[in-house]
């Protein structure tokens, strides 16, 4: 028996662009995000399991239509399991998505003849859909066909009675509640999914101190081994104000790994776009060095020609001048960053001389629960450059190289109290953070393994959702 049921069919795809744009050119960057089959299968899977799915299906179906009248025959008809064998996602060129799902429900109902009567009904249905893009960028995808073809029917009649029963149940209910049932589970789960997807996009918190934003700025490509997502990446203030960003792009062969469902890619340089949102709260107060407080004395024996006071408690107040730049080389990743040392006064708070320097530092950046932070290594800095208006204070470096020591740790309590999001996986898998991490010159890539659900998983947490599920 072969059922088709056609239907224009809107949205599948808006929750990859809850607010999308037109894509834009200039002063931006954008991430790519690579979707395999086992993921959108994951994905499919979670949204049955956590969205209650199945009950929303069959409450909607029975309400329209005819589907809400009692099959004749059969009272107190209900599910009482549901098995869903397979789903099958492909992806085809010119974005065209097929979802196959074959399924296995037995509903069960007091006969007309007396007794308990079950009836098991194998179908398989077959969604095909085509993703475009609304001249306003919107993103959608329409499903031209949704197809269900019932494969087998098994009832505990006697057999003597089984082709009458069977005949009217293919003719009552089949021919009505399974594709009525099916086809309008799509749009639900497109709808679950549409939740679970704004994680991706919604505006996320840089801690206490700004924002990220993702949004779409291309509609996705759909190729036959994976979908491409491109994201624009906005970093904003804690006022909203948006931090100019420059990037280059990332390049066309991005690597896949084996075994990696889904990939991030960044370009190298958002990190500066991140540490320019940092800079003005890396500002630091350092009121000892080496466990004591610096006092005027030691400058004037290491600056004899600088001109400072006697006898002066020191407070340092070290200010970023320019947002501090990461580099990448074989040898490690560095952030270079230009600093202004402002030597105050502790009791009345006035500047009694101050230093302009350049640092090199050894940096750590490292992923954890989808989140980037990044970190100086204690030890690390090198003074490059050391200059003041008091003249030659060349003779500092050394001990400058120890203020900073002594900087760090609040320094990297900044960063590391305000880590940056990442366009989120685990919250739409429902997979642990076992992610790798490849950060390069050019380019940053979180690689990350999700592994479908195996059938009889899937059926564990469906059996739970058909006990209280009626017709």
């Amino acid at each position: 028996m072969d059922l088709a049921l056609k239907m224009p069919w809107v949205g599948v795809l808006v929750f990859f662009c809850a607010a999308m744009v037109p894509s834009e050119s200039g002063d931006s960057c954008t991430a790519n995000v690579i979707l395999e089959p086992a993921i959108i299968l994951r994905m499919i899977q979670m949204t049955i399991i956590q969205g209650n799915i199945l009950e929303d299906m069959i409450m909607k179906a029975m309400k329209t239509g005819d589907n809400n009248k009692m099959i004749k025959g059969i009272k107190g008809l209900a599910i009482k399991d549901l098995v869903i064998v397979h789903i099958i996602p492909t992806l085809k060129e010119k974005n065209i998505v097929i979802v196959n799902l074959f399924l296995i429900v037995t509903v069960a109902g007091k006969s007309f003849i007396g007794g308990y009567m079950t009836i098991t009904v194998g179908g398989e249905m077959d969604m095909t859909g085509m993703i475009s893009c609304l001249p306003n960028g919107e993103l959608i995808m329409k499903v031209t066909e949704c197809k269900v073809v019932v494969k087998s029917c098994k009832t505990n009649l006697p057999s003597s009675m089984l082709p009458k029963i069977v005949n009217k149940f293919l003719d009552s209910t089949l021919g009505k509640v399974m594709p009525g049932v099916l086809c309008p589970a799509a749009d639900l789960m497109m709808e679950k999914l549409k939740i679970s997807f704004h994680t991706i996009l919604a505006k996320k918190p840089i801690g206490s101190i700004g924002y990220i934003v993702y949004k779409v700025a291309e509609k996705p490509i759909v190729y036959t081994t994976h979908i491409s997502l491109i994201l624009k990446i906005q970093i904003e203030k804690k006022n909203g104000e948006p931090i100019q960003s420059e990037c280059d792009p990332l390049p066309s062969d991005l690597p896949t790994k084996e075994g990696k469902s889904a990939a991030v890619f960044l370009p190298t340089q958002t990190v500066h776009t991140l540490m320019a949102l940092y800079q003005e709260h890396l500002k630091t107060p350092v009121t000892k060095v080496k466990g004591s407080v610096p006092t005027s004395d030691q400058l004037k024996k290491m600056l004899p020609g600088a001109g400072l006071p006697a006898g002066k408690k020191l407070k340092i107040q070290l200010t970023h001048r320019e947002y501090p730049l990461v580099s990448v080389s074989s040898t490690g990743n560095t952030i270079r960053t230009r600093i202004q040392a402002s030597f105050l006064d502790v009791k009345r708070g006035n500047e009694v001389f101050s230093i302009l320097m350049v640092h090199e530092c050894s940096a750590g950046i490292s992923i954890k629960q989808e989140l980037l932070v990044i970190s100086l290594k204690v030890g690390s800095c090198r003074t490059i450059e050391i200059t003041s208006s008091a003249g030659d204070v060349s003779a500092a470096k050394k001990y400058m190289e120890t203020v900073m020591d002594a900087a760090i740790p609040h320094m990297n309590g900044v960063m590391s109290k305000n880590p940056v999001p990442l366009p989120s996986l685990m919250n739409v898998t429902g997979t642990p953070d076992d992610a790798e991490f490849i950060f390069e010159d050019k380019m940053m890539a979180v690689y990350k393994p999700v592994e479908p659900y195996t059938s009889e998983e899937l059926g564990k947490e469906i059996k739970k959702q058909c006990n209280a599920i009626k017709f």
